[in-house]
């Protein structure tokens, strides 16, 4: 039953890009997603799959987060927004903390820990362009990511730190995108 769970949870979560895509390549190009978030991301989430299956462990939600966040990536890069502040520099830093800690020590989870806790961190570029302006999001898609963090929740068979902490941290961050889409209300049109 929770692989089961596990694989709609990543089939839900690998469809929830499709909608994103569509209004990211809309031709008044209706989500603007940061080029800077979504490269973050599809590092990270290629260092927590790594982490993952050295521990054992995979996540059909994580391969599909990385297929997904690469391709949004690509898309960015002509449709989306750029910017670098110091959240981007301390998601990069923890990546690389992550992957150097993992390396020297042996222990996936030091590269797990920190891999986590920077695609936590990373959302910040992504919900402060949300919050100014939710209308440049997907409802759709943020809605479909939050529903399937859900599901893998209910998916969980290791309720210890290592196999908790990536399904929490992706609920965490897409609640927050979720609530900003649903719950935030544009700005008024014009000037």
């Amino acid at each position: 039953m929770q692989e089961a769970l596990s694989i709609l949870a990543g089939a839900l979560f690998t469809a929830a890009f499709v909608p994103y895509l569509r209004d990211i390549w809309k031709k008044e190009g209706w989500a603007e997603p940061s080029i800077t978030s979504f490269g973050i991301w599809s590092v990270l989430d290629s260092i927590t799959l790594a982490t993952m299956w050295a521990h054992g462990t995979f996540s059909w939600q994580v391969f599909g987060g990385l297929l997904g966040a690469i391709a949004v990536f690509l898309s960015a890069l002509f449709r989306g927004t750029f910017s670098w502040g110091w959240v981007d520099t301390a998601c990069t830093a923890l990546a690389a903390l992550g992957a150097f800690a993992w390396a020297t020590s042996g222990n996936p989870l030091l590269g797990l820990a920190c891999s986590l806790f920077a695609t936590f961190i990373a959302v910040g570029p992504s919900a402060a362009g949300a919050w100014k302006d939710p209308s440049k999001e997907s409802k759709t898609a943020w809605t479909m990511f939050f529903v399937a963090c859900l599901i893998q929740i209910c998916a969980i068979r290791d309720w210890t730190t290592a196999g908790i902490a990536q399904p929490l941290t992706f609920l965490a961050v897409n609640t927050t995108m979720a609530g900003i889409v649903w719950f935030r209300k544009p700005p008024p049109q014009g000037g």
